[in-house]
Formats: structure tokens, sequence, C-alpha cells
């Protein structure tokens, strides 16, 4: 039986090479996904870590998937969003970040998901297609945490952050995800410096690592 032409389109849509732009400070994320490519019609056109790198790359090159941390070296969250939706791609984040607070951010502004960096190959690539194709992939789990973030009954109507102004600094960096040697370079001092005073701010706001940091900052207006 001869196949009808709309058959004919979807089976070439199913082989039809997948460019995706990888936005992640880290070299290693980009060799894993080349691993997870292979034999896939997905194909990694480059690895970028810088806001201008990314914004070359969509005005210059056939794109169908931007995958993202939460954060590069230069730009947060917000700005890879916006950057996105300016030039119409999808946008799917790769992230171990999986606060609340960032993914209803990204929820409200259309980004397609989020997929752990802990994910199975199977997933990475059930997301990618999903992205590529222009559908949303939260899950129902995901959304619920989500929603709940939107109506969470603050901490504290007036928490007074115990902080420094470099303490601070610091707080608002580690809520926007930036990593230890992200925020020296940012700040220009040192990664061990930096360590102490993400360690200072635990300490001093009553959290135990940084993403109920990055929570307790949000809900109360520090960032």
């Amino acid at each position: 039986m001869t196949p009808n032409n709309e058959t004919v389109r979807h089976l070439a849509d199913a082989t039809a090479t997948r460019w995706v732009i990888l936005a992640d400070s880290s070299p290693i994320v980009a060799s894993g996904l080349q691993v997870f490519f292979n034999d896939t019609h997905f194909q990694l056109i480059e690895r970028v870590s810088s806001i201008s790198d990314l914004r070359r790359l969509l005005g210059c090159q056939e794109v169908h998937v931007v995958i993202s941390d939460l954060a590069i070296d230069d730009a947060s969250l917000d700005v890879l969003v916006e950057l996105c939706k300016q030039h119409r791609k999808p946008h799917l984040l790769f992230s171990t970040n999986a606060n609340p607070g960032f993914l209803g951010r990204a929820y409200r502004a259309g980004v397609a998901g989020w997929i752990s960096k802990s994910a199975s190959r199977a997933d990475v690539i059930t997301g990618l297609e999903k992205a590529a194709r222009g559908e949303r992939l939260w899950t129902r789990r995901q959304t619920r945490q989500i929603i709940g973030s939107f109506v969470a009954t603050e901490l504290s109507d007036k928490l007074a952050f115990p902080l420094t102004d470099r303490e601070l600094e610091v707080l608002r960096l580690v809520a926007a995800g930036h990593s230890n040697q992200g925020i020296a370079d940012r700040l220009h001092i040192g990664f061990e410096t930096v360590k102490e005073h993400v360690q200072r701010v635990l300490a001093k706001i009553g959290v135990n690592d940084r993403t109920q940091a990055a929570v307790l900052a949000e809900r109360n207006d520090v960032l």
C-alpha cells in the first residue's frame, strides 16, 4: 500500500535531525548529552556558558530546542527564558535544582518543562522530543508543587535577615542558582571566601541547604 502524504510527512518528521543548544557552565554535562544523543536524531550544536554566545547561535543557527541549567556564567533564569521567548524556541530546564520558586517562574513564563540531570537517557530523549514538538512536559506532581508555591503561606511576614550587605549579595546569587565558583567570579572574590560566606548565610537564616535558602529568600522579597 502506498503511504499517503500525511504518513510520509510524519515519517520524515520522526527521522529529521533535531538541533539542540545546551546553555550550561559545565563541560561535563555536554559530554553526557553527546553520549545520550548517540543513535538518536538529536544533535548538539554547541554548549554555551554566556548569554552572548547563546544569542549568537539563536540568531544564526537552525535550533529546535534550548536546554539549560537554571543559570549560566553571566545570566540568570529570567534572562535565559526571555531570550528563548524572543527567538520563539522551546526551552527545557535541565538541572539538579527543583526549587518550586524557580520552577514556578519558568512554568508561568512558558518554559516547556524541567528534567533532572539524574534522569534516565530515555526520559531525557522523551522530554526533548516533546519540547521539540512544542509540547509541555510538566508532570502532575511538579504542577502541584508549583501551584503550592504560589499560595504558600509566608514563613514570616516580617522576617529580618541578619546579614551583612556582602552576605545578602551572596544569598541573592545562591537563590539565582549560581555555583560557588560562579559567585566568586561575579563578586571578584576567592572561592574559599565564597564557601565561608555561604556557610554563614545558611547558619544565620536557619536553613540546611541552598535550596531552602533560595525558597526563604524568594518568599521574603530578598531577591
